[in-house]
């Protein structure tokens, strides 16, 4: 049994590792299915921190996911929305106290899955995610900025590999 909350509060949800997007989009078409629950989760936020790759020659930015399995609700908890956000595809559970599955008698089973109670996130844990998650919206700079003319550099990858080499000419554009 999960006790009604009138205060918006942060829960994880575990979810499939490499499904997170996925995931906060089904959970939202769930919610718009479910209007009661709609009306008590107020954000869904998957953190994603923005990386510089390269392919070649040219510098690619990427999202990252910065937590991979989980997913954060903002929400005002009740049955039914627990009820709601445990049952969206791709959901393993919230994290927070697991007693275990019961069996016909009533005792616990550890280390059966059970009704989890989600716990939320303290106040110190939200701020440090939502930190680092403000904080990778920018991109971390170009790798191609890295480097000036006359720096030597050891070539790490590809033919040439093991060889050291001078740098004549940077083209931040491409």
């Amino acid at each position: 049994e999960i006790e009604t909350s009138d205060v918006s509060e942060w829960y994880i949800l575990q979810c499939y590792v490499g499904q997170e997007i996925l995931c906060s989009q089904m959970v939202g078409e769930s919610l718009e299915k479910h209007a009661h629950a709609q009306s008590r989760v107020d954000e869904v936020l998957v953190p994603t921190e923005k990386v510089a790759s390269t392919r070649g020659r040219k510098v690619y930015h990427k999202d990252r996911i910065v937590y991979p399995g989980y997913i954060f609700i903002k929400a005002r908890l009740d049955q039914e929305s627990w009820g709601v956000l445990t049952r969206v595809p791709k959901v393993a559970n919230f994290v927070g106290d697991d007693k275990g599955m019961r069996n016909g008698i009533g005792d616990v089973i550890p280390g059966y899955k059970g009704a989890v109670t989600p716990t939320p996130l303290t106040e110190r844990e939200v701020q440090g995610m939502l930190k680092v998650w403000t904080e990778g919206q920018t991109p971390k700079g170009s790798l191609v900025e890295d480097f000036a003319l006359g720096d030597v550099v050891a070539i790490t990858d590809g033919p040439n590999q093991g060889e050291r080499g001078l740098v004549r000419s940077v083209k931040n554009d491409q």
